[in-house]
């Protein structure tokens, strides 16, 4: 699974979104210089539920959870 693939396609989301507000310059900014904060926090909640990768538990948690949200995303997938 991939952190960076999910945060790229909900970006390509919010891009596709902006397009029909009235200034979407605007609106894509606003987005965007929010995804680096909110791509951040999810993986230091990863690496902290996970112990940095070595509990196998939560890393099954994750990647079923990555997972599902990518094919909520698949439009956006490339």
């Amino acid at each position: 699974f991939n952190i960076y693939e999910l945060h790229s396609r909900k970006m390509k989301k919010e891009y596709a979104l902006s397009r029909s507000a009235k200034d979407p310059d605007a609106a894509f900014k606003e987005k965007y210089s929010n995804s680096g904060i909110d791509r951040s926090a999810d993986l230091n909640q990863f690496k902290k539920e996970t112990k940095m990768g070595l509990d196998s538990t939560a890393l099954a948690a994750w990647r079923l959870k990555v997972d599902e949200e990518l094919k909520a995303l698949e439009l956006y997938r490339n």
